[in-house]
C-alpha cells in the first residue's frame, strides 16, 4: 500500500480504509494463521491472503501514524486519529484493547510538535471517558516520560543502544511495540504536550460512582474483571440474573470465565494517574510548566496521589527556586504538613526566608501574598514568630512602593491581632526609658565625626537581627515596631493614612477584625493614580490674581536658555 494521498481525495480514502479493515477483524481475517506442518513449502491461499493482509494493515497504520506526526490539516489528523481508534478495539480480538497499536499513537501526538489541538482535544474529550483509554494513556505518559528522563537526548524508542535497560514495558494485556517513533519534539515541547494532556484530563473516579465504560466492549458486555479483583463471581452471578429477566439463556456466559483487567481497577487507574504525573516531574521542565505544574499540586496531583509524601523531595527542590515557585511549593509542603503527617520543622524558617525585597516588585505578588495570608493564618504559630514576621513586613516597607507598603501594613495588623503578645511591639519604649538612650547620643566632636557618614544622629537601638534567616533567632519580640512611626511619615497619603489602623486596641478582638488582604493586594501605581484622579474634592485650591496683577511671564528671564518659549 502507497502512501495516502493529500487533500482532497485523503478523508475519503481514510474512512474507506477504516471502513474495510474494521470488516475484516469482524470476519476474522486478520488473525495469525500459522502454517501446518505439511504446508511449510507450499502454503494455502489463505494463509497468503492473511499475511498479504495483514502487511497491508501495517502499511495502512504506518501511514496514519505519519499523517498525525507531521502536520497534515487538523481534519486529516482527526480523521486519521479516529480510524486507529478503531483499530485498537479490533486488530487482536473481540473484547481486547490493543495496547500496543494505543501506545504508538500515544507517542505520535507528545513526541512531535505539529499536532493538531483538535487531535488533543478529541483524546481527551471522546476517549478517555473510557476506562481502557485512560489507563493505557496514563501509562503511556509515565513509560515516555521515564525513558526521556533515562536518556534525555533520545529520540525514539529505538535510539537506545541494544542491551539498554529502559524500563519495564510489558503488560499482561499487551506489550508495546519496539519500532522507531520519529519525533520532532524537543524536551520542551515535549514537557508542554504532556502537561497539556494531564492538566486537562478529569482525575481519577471512583467505580461504584458510575457506570464503567470500555473502548473495547468488554465492561459492557460484561466480561471483564477488576485484576486483584475477588468480584469476579459477583459480577457473574448479576450478569447471570440480568439476562434471566430478559428472558436470555445466561448459560454461556455464566460458564465463561472473566477476563482480569488492570484497567478495570478503579485503584490502578488512580496509581496510574499518580504515577504518570510523578513521572512528568521527574522531567527537566521548562520555567513556565514548571510553575503551572507547581500552581496544579494542591487540587490535581495531591488528593489524587496513593502516596502523596513521595513529592516532598521535589517540593523541597523547588523550595530553592525562592519567589512565586518557592511559595507553590511551600504550599504543597503544607498541605503535606497538614493533612498527611510529613514532619518539617522548618517550615516557617522557609517561608521567612521567601520574604525579600524582590518580592513586592513581582507581578506575581497577588498569588504570592494570599498563599502567605493561608500560612500565617494559624494560631498555632508561636509569637516569636510571628513577632519575626512583623518586624520583616516593616522593614521591608521602608524601601517598598506604596502598593508594597499598604501589604505589609495590612499583614502587620493582622498578625498583631491574631497573636496579642506581640502587641507591646507598637509602644514599646527603649530599655532603661529615655534616660538611656539620652546616654547613647554622641555630644562630643569626636563622637559626631565617627557617625557622621552614616547619617543623623542614631537615637535609639533595635535589638532586632534582620539577616538572621531563623525567625526563632532574631529577638523580634524584644524589638519595637518602630518603622510603623516612619511610615506614617510616607510620601504617599494612603500609606500614612493606614497606619492609623494599628493606633487601635488589637488586643480587643470584638472591637477590631482582620483585613481582608485581597483588598490591598491589587493596588499598584495604575489604581492609586486613578483613585487619585477620581477622587472629588471639596476645596479646590487656585491662584487668584487682579486684572492689574496677573503675570506677563511664566518664568522670568533667568531660565530662558533652558525654557524657550515660556519667558514670553
Amino acid at each position: 500500500m502507497g502512501p495516502i494521498p493529500k487533500k482532497r481525495k485523503v478523508l475519503p480514502i481514510i474512512q474507506s480504509l477504516k471502513v474495510y479493515f474494521v470488516e475484516c477483524f469482524e470476519r476474522e481475517e486478520l488473525q495469525a494463521v500459522a502454517p501446518t506442518p505439511g504446508q511449510s513449502a507450499q502454503q494455502s491461499a489463505h494463509v497468503v491472503y492473511s499475511a498479504w493482509l495483514h502487511r497491508q494493515f501495517s502499511s495502512c497504520v504506518a501511514a496514519l501514524l505519519n499523517n498525525i506526526s507531521f502536520g497534515t490539516d487538523a481534519r486529516t489528523q482527526v480523521s486519521s486519529l479516529s480510524a486507529l481508534m478503531e483499530f485498537t478495539r479490533g486488530s487482536k480480538q473481540a473484547g481486547v484493547f490493543d495496547n500496543q497499536l494505543f501506545f504508538k499513537i500515544a507517542s505520535c501526538i507528545l513526541l512531535n510538535n505539529k499536532v493538531a489541538s483538535e487531535v488533543v482535544g478529541a483524546i481527551l474529550e471522546k476517549y478517555t471517558e473510557h476506562a481502557d483509554v485512560y489507563y493505557y494513556l496514563l501509562r503511556a505518559i509515565s513509560k515516555l516520560c521515564s525513558r526521556r528522563a533515562a536518556y534525555p537526548g533520545l529520540k525514539s524508542k529505538g535510539s537506545a543502544a541494544a542491551g539498554d535497560d529502559i524500563g519495564d514495558v510489558s503488560d499482561e494485556e499487551g506489550e508495546e511495540g519496539n519500532e522507531d517513533i520519529s519525533t520532532t519534539a524537543t524536551a520542551d515541547d515535549f514537557a508542554r504536550n504532556v502537561y497539556d494532556i494531564l492538566s486537562r484530563i478529569s482525575p481519577p473516579s471512583d467505580e461504584s460512582t458510575e457506570e464503567l465504560q470500555s473502548w473495547c466492549g468488554a465492561a459492557e458486555v460484561g466480561t471483564v474483571a477488576a485484576a486483584g479483583d475477588a468480584s469476579g463471581p459477583r459480577q457473574r452471578k448479576k450478569q447471570r440474573k440480568e439476562a434471566e429477566s430478559n428472558g436470555i439463556s445466561a448459560i454461556t456466559n455464566s460458564t465463561k470465565p472473566l477476563m482480569n483487567a488492570k484497567w478495570a481497577s478503579a485503584k490502578l487507574r488512580r496509581k496510574a494517574y499518580g504515577e504518570a504525573w510523578m513521572a512528568f516531574l521527574c522531567l527537566s521542565l521548562p520555567n513556565d510548566i514548571y510553575r503551572k505544574s507547581l500552581s496544579r499540586l494542591h487540587d490535581l496531583v495531591i488528593p489524587n496521589l496513593t502516596t502523596p509524601l513521595l513529592l516532598s523531595d521535589f517540593l523541597t527542590h523547588s523550595l530553592d527556586r525562592g519567589g512565586l515557585d518557592g511559595m507553590l511549593a511551600l504550599n504543597g509542603i503544607f498541605i503535606l504538613v497538614t493533612q498527611h503527617g510529613l514532619e518539617y520543622p522548618r517550615f516557617y524558617e522557609r517561608l521567612y526566608g521567601l520574604f525579600t525585597a524582590d518580592i513586592f516588585l513581582s507581578r506575581h505578588r497577588l498569588r504570592f501574598f494570599q498563599l502567605a495570608d493561608i500560612f500565617l493564618a494559624s494560631p498555632m504559630v508561636p509569637a516569636y514568630t510571628a513577632a519575626a514576621f512583623a518586624k520583616r513586613f516593616g522593614r521591608q516597607a521602608l524601601s517598598a512602593p506604596p502598593a508594597g507598603a499598604l501589604i505589609a501594613i495590612v499583614f502587620i495588623h493582622n498578625l498583631l491581632r491574631r497573636h496579642p503578645a506581640c502587641v507591646q511591639l507598637v509602644h514599646r519604649a527603649p530599655p532603661g526609658g529615655l534616660a538611656a538612650v539620652s546616654t547613647k547620643i554622641p555630644k562630643t566632636v569626636e563622637e559626631i565625626a565617627k557617625i557622621k557618614e552614616k547619617g543623623p544622629v542614631w537615637q535609639g537601638e533595635d535589638v532586632f537581627n534582620a539577616s538572621e534567616a531563623d525567625p526563632a533567632k532574631t529577638r523580634a519580640l524584644e524589638s519595637s515596631l518602630w518603622e510603623l512611626t516612619a511610615l506614617k511619615n510616607h510620601a504617599d497619603p494612603s500609606v500614612s493614612s493606614y497606619c492609623s489602623i494599628l493606633e487601635k486596641d488589637l488586643s480587643d478582638r470584638k472591637r477590631t477584625a482582620e483585613i481582608d488582604v485581597g483588598d490591598v493586594l491589587i493596588a499598584s501605581y495604575t489604581s492609586m493614580f486613578t483613585r487619585e484622579v477620581e477622587r472629588r474634592l471639596k476645596s479646590v485650591p487656585a491662584a487668584f490674581y487682579a486684572v492689574e496683577e496677573m503675570p506677563k511671564k511664566v518664568m522670568d528671564g533667568l531660565f530662558s536658555d533652558d525654557f524657550q518659549g515660556w519667558c514670553d
